[in-house]
């Protein structure tokens, strides 16, 4: 059983799209533009049948999930991690996701796959139909052997590599002024507001690893769930909130006055550590949930 939330979210978007086709036969009826008529009742109507068919199959946790990691992995081409979980999604999922993002979030890229993938009401009306398209573009899509460009004449402070934690981002900054002409500037808050993100991913992974070696269902009939996943999940999406906009407010200036290209670059990747990082907690949120309800039967835990 969905929440009452997801139900709502699920009949609202559901009564805009009747409403669209609806609004499309009456314009088509009266002959007033009757071309753009027809178009808005088709795609109202198909709009219905995909989020329809994909809301048999799947929930609305699951489809939203989906299509963030999907829409994120398209985003942020350079991102291996996000192009593996968007390759690692179930191919069926994947399939009623694209769908669910053309139709029901009426996006360009979503729409292009859809057509790729042959996607339409026949095929979303029948669970396996061409799951191997969607796979077969997703695999082409999100290349598992993704080549990250190197940066140009990189300079030898930079970092290799960047990580969610605040040793990376102060040693990096710190580089960066001492060796690669940074201006010093503070953001109020945004050190210990990483800080924060920190500890919250380590303590959600710990609530992860106890109810692991618990066992779902024993940990369950324990409240770990409720008493440690829960309101660590939200710990870390509410730090999260946090930095991101204290990150994004920060902007890297050289001694000379200029953008400093060095730290923009550690700042977007550090930023884009983050997106990985939301995707991932959901992630294990969502898969755990799944093997509970798999588990302890009469159990709808999401």
């Amino acid at each position: 059983m969905r929440s009452q939330a997801a139900q709502f979210s699920h009949y609202t978007v559901r009564a805009a799209l009747e409403l669209a086709r609806l609004i499309g036969e009456i314009v088509s009826c009266t002959g007033v533009a009757s071309v753009a008529g027809f178009a808005l009742a088709k795609s109202g109507l198909l709009a219905v049948e995909a989020e329809d068919l994909s809301y048999r199959f799947y929930r609305q946790a699951e489809l939203e999930h989906a299509w963030r990691v999907t829409r994120q992995a398209w985003a942020h081409p350079d991102s291996r991690k996000l192009g593996l979980q968007a390759r690692r999604l179930n191919p069926t999922l994947a399939k009623y996701t694209l769908a669910w993002g053309a139709t029901v979030k009426r996006d360009a890229l979503a729409q292009e796959a859809v057509r790729a993938c042959g996607l339409n009401a026949l095929t979303l009306s029948q669970k396996d139909s061409n799951v191997a398209e969607v796979e077969r573009y997703l695999e082409a899509r999100f290349p598992e052997d993704i080549a990250v460009l190197k940066r140009n004449a990189a300079p030898a402070w930079l970092p290799a590599d960047v990580a969610l934690t605040a040793r990376s981002w102060t040693v990096a900054r710190a580089r960066g002024e001492r060796l690669g002409g940074l201006e010093p500037a503070e953001v109020p808050g945004l050190d210990d507001a990483l800080v924060q993100v920190e500890g919250a991913r380590i303590a959600f992974d710990a609530a992860v690893a106890e109810i692991e070696k618990t066992g779902l269902a024993g940990a369950y009939a324990a409240g770990a769930f409720e008493r440690l996943l829960e309101p660590r999940r939200a710990g870390f999406e509410a730090a999260l909130e946090v930095f991101e906009p204290l990150l994004a407010g920060y902007q890297p200036t050289g001694q000379d006055g200029r953008p400093h290209a060095g730290m923009a670059w550690v700042k977007n990747e550090i930023g884009l550590r983050a997106v990985e990082a939301r995707e991932e907690v959901f992630g294990e949120w969502l898969r755990l949930a799944r093997a509970l309800e798999e588990q302890v039967p009469g159990v709808a835990y999401f």
